[in-house]
């Protein structure tokens, strides 16, 4: 483990990254020390061309008017002489012959892009406002002196910042070895034999307190440890709990997840009876609630399904809708009195569907308006009044024998008793237009193949079964 640490200890890769981020920094600031350098450098070179430009714009154009050729060669020599210039270039126009070209250049000089250039027309005043284009001048720069002074300037100060970024990273290394590296290594050997066993034992360092990130650390892990032993006793309690709970916990899950999908199917049939009543045509509107009530009928096992509506306040409910499960409709059914719908609006809560399990259960919810319900013949029922805001759309009523699914439930009012009841429930603008239907006999196909027919009377009239 030692010889790990040796090889891969943190002082050393600190070490290492501090050498090398002094030998990036170093190389970025010399380079940009040699930018600047270069700049400067051929900034100064550029104004000592342009002070040559001016000065020779006035002496070499007097020269070439006079016709001077000594002074012309003299002005071409002595312009070599200054370090800057590596070339100069003197075109004298012909006057419609090819231009006299004359040219001086250093012997290291070659054409660049990097050293300034200054290029100007050589014209004189022979008499005041007059002025004579003579030729033309092109002063190019010395590259190869700006890349002399360049290294001679580098050098020294890239040298100067390798040995600090040396220094540095060396005492850096060092103070991190002697302050950190020896106590984490104490540390991790503590952390390598601790064990359930040696959790009491608290770890520390060979160091006077001072209360840094070190001492943070080690007080860290010894409260870890402390926890650690109390964690693993509450542990050990809660296995024992948590055995005696999963039990239960399977067979509750097991309860919800029935629960969950009933309702999830209840809910599907909700939507696609309601889609279905939505998008009905107007001439099939009936017929589409008969398939509903048939549809919920079966699903809730029942025998019976009847929509009773009435056309005033005060007149008797008359059978709107049925579905019969085959059987013949006693004439009984057709027309609940006045007095059992009274009872059923009082205690009924609109568009929350209320069951009741056993003849017994209908009896001491209603007393005597539940007669003409248990002349029905079922053994339990489910009721919905049909209510919204100032609206009345009638009753619903699911009728089924002992053993029915409506026999097992609640016999109390409960909202999530029968959600697929609540799908037989036309939209509020459905119920409207089916209700607005032309005079004459409206017509209504039950489920078992038989038409329960409305016909028109002059006084109360009684529902017939028409084959």
């Amino acid at each position: 483990m030692n010889g790990v640490l040796k090889r891969h200890s943190l002082g050393h890769r600190l070490a290492l990254l501090m050498v090398l981020f002094c030998l990036l920094f170093s190389v970025l600031t010399a380079g940009l020390r040699t930018w600047n350098i270069w700049e400067q450098n051929r900034v100064r070179m550029d104004a000592e061309l342009q002070l040559l430009e001016q000065v020779y714009q006035s002496t070499l154009a007097k020269a070439i008017w006079e016709l001077d050729k000594p002074a012309v060669q003299a002005h071409l020599d002595g312009a070599l002489r200054i370090a800057s210039v590596g070339r100069i270039e003197l075109r004298l126009a012909g006057h419609g012959q090819e231009p006299e070209v004359q040219s001086r250049q250093r012997a290291d000089w070659a054409p660049s892009s990097l050293a300034p250039s200054r290029y100007c027309e050589l014209a004189y005043s022979p008499y005041p406002g007059g002025r004579e284009v003579l030729g033309e001048l092109l002063i190019q720069g010395s590259e190869p002196l700006l890349w002399r002074e360049l290294r001679d300037s580098v050098a020294g100060t890239l040298l100067t910042q390798l040995v600090l970024a040396l220094l540095l990273a060396g005492l850096v290394s060092l103070a991190f070895n002697r302050l950190v590296t020896l106590h984490v290594r104490r540390i991790a050997r503590h952390l390598s034999r601790l064990s359930a066993a040696t959790l009491a034992e608290p770890l520390r360092l060979q160091r006077p307190a001072r209360q840094d990130e070190l001492d943070l650390l080690v007080s860290g892990i010894n409260t870890l440890q402390g926890n650690l032993a109390d964690h693993l006793a509450r542990q050990h309690r809660h296995e024992e709990e948590l055995a005696a709970h999963r039990d239960r916990l399977a067979d509750r899950v097991r309860e919800r997840t029935a629960e969950l999908e009933a309702l999830a199917t209840a809910q599907q049939t909700i939507l696609g009876l309601s889609n279905q009543l939505i998008h009905a045509p107007y001439e099939r509107f009936d017929q589409h609630c008969q398939l509903c009530l048939r549809e919920v009928a079966q699903r809730l096992r029942a025998r019976q399904a009847c929509w009773f509506k009435r056309h005033a306040q005060d007149a008797p409910y008359r059978l709107y809708q049925g579905w019969f499960g085959g059987a013949e409709p006693a004439l009984g059914v057709m027309t609940l009195p006045t007095a059992c719908a009274q009872v059923l609006e009082a205690l009924l809560e609109p568009e929350v569907p209320s069951t009741f399990a056993t003849r017994e259960a209908l009896l001491a919810a209603f007393g005597d308006a539940a007669e003409p319900l248990l002349a029905l013949g079922n053994e339990a029922l489910a009721l919905v009044h049909l209510r919204i805001a100032d609206d009345e759309y009638g009753l619903l009523l699911f009728g089924c024998a002992q053993g029915g699914r409506v026999a097992h439930r609640r016999a109390c009012p409960d909202q999530h008793d029968h959600p697929a009841a609540a799908a037989c429930v036309p939209p509020p603008g459905a119920i409207a237009r089916s209700a607005d239907l032309p005079g004459g006999a409206a017509q209504r196909q039950c489920a078992t193949g038989r038409t329960v027919a409305q016909r028109p009377t002059h006084g109360p009239g009684q529902p017939t079964l028409l084959r």
